[in-house]
């Protein structure tokens, strides 16, 4: 994580505080937004990010996921990876990227 210190004393300091904060690195603006309430919108978030990453494997995926997330989406990446199973042909399309 970034940081910055800034002496109280130092005329430019308002400006190395802007330059900071608006920098690429401190804030990523979303390009897309997910309804993580809905099956939906995990589903969505769940194939972006997996197109993204592209893990070795399902087990590193959940492991980032689960890291990435604080454990937040636990549920909704089991139900995800449920539908998943059952959905093949989803299962090949995204895999095979």
């Amino acid at each position: 994580m970034k940081s910055i210190t800034v002496e109280d004393l130092d005329i430019k300091k308002d400006k190395k505080v802007d330059d900071f904060l608006n920098s690429d690195s401190v804030f990523k603006t979303a390009s897309r937004t997910y309804e993580l309430d809905t099956d939906k919108g995990c589903d969505s978030l769940f194939c972006d990010l997996y197109e993204e990453w592209v893990p070795e494997s399902f087990k590193g995926f959940r492991e980032k996921v689960a890291s990435i997330f604080e454990n937040r989406l636990d549920k909704a990446f089991d139900r995800w990876t449920n539908h998943l199973s059952l959905d093949r042909s989803k299962l090949i399309v995204l895999t095979q990227k």
